[in-house]
């Protein structure tokens, strides 16, 4: 139990150091948009570039990891999917995006802070693979569905 609490102790505390700067008036809230916009667009690329070009393509390019990522975030999507369009009753545009939520996971800000502290440098990797997975599968199915059920009202393969 310690060990874990060791590894997520500073995230929290971070957060909430995050959370007392503002609500204490050390940092306003466009300062910290301003901070979340560089972390977004120049911090985690150039983390994902660092990790991806410091080793081999043959390295980098780990299908087996690749095949097993996006088939459990499909399954996890559909699952999702599902229950949100059929059991909840949700519209097709609603249901897509709480699928996406539910298989597109928080890797670069909370997940990969815990990884690096639990495999070091190798998570940087499996990071940039799983962002791959969701970023040219992921995000794009979820938008499809997402738009097709606005085009449509909620009727099925209007892009497919």
């Amino acid at each position: 139990m310690l060990t874990v609490l060791g590894i997520t102790a500073p995230i929290f505390i971070l957060i909430g150091l995050g959370f007392l700067s503002v609500r204490g008036g050390l940092l306003s809230r466009e300062q910290m948009r301003g901070l979340g916009v560089l972390v977004i667009n120049f911090a985690l690329p150039a983390l994902l570039l660092k990790a991806l070009t410091e080793r081999r393509l043959d390295e980098v390019l780990n299908w087996p990891y690749l095949t097993a990522y996006a088939l459990a975030s499909l399954s996890l999507f559909a699952a999702g999917f599902a229950v949100a369009r059929w059991w909840r009753g949700q519209g097709q545009s609603a249901s897509a995006i709480l699928a996406m939520g539910m298989s597109v996971s928080n890797s670069g800000f909370i997940g990969y802070p815990i990884a690096v502290m639990v495999l070091g440098q190798t998570a940087a990797v499996a990071m940039a693979l799983g962002m791959l997975v969701e970023n040219l599968l992921l995000i794009p199915l979820a938008l499809a569905l997402a738009e097709a059920g606005a085009q449509r009202g909620n009727g099925g393969w209007a892009l497919v």
